[in-house]
């Protein structure tokens, strides 16, 4: 079955800014004061997981860019 890039991506990053909400919860100091190991560990995950959405978005404008303006793949040694 073949996936979508775009949709793919889009559907990557939902989930990832989902888990990121999830792991903010877990070392947010309003509803934890006293920070565990675990929360430590949900910290460097969070940051990891904030790090990559960017990169995915990144990931998406390129591959919409050809469709945009509507070029296609061309071959270079066609003749």
């Amino acid at each position: 079955m073949f996936i979508d890039p775009v949709a793919l991506i889009d559907q990557t990053t939902r989930i990832l800014e989902d888990i990121a909400e999830l792991l903010a919860d877990e070392f947010d100091e309003r509803f934890h004061p006293a920070l565990t190991p675990g929360s430590h560990i949900c910290r460097d995950a969070h940051a990891t997981i904030r790090s990559l959405i960017p990169k995915l978005r990144a990931a998406r404008a390129v591959q919409l860019a050809p469709a945009q303006v509507g070029m296609r793949p061309q071959c270079i040694d066609c003749d």
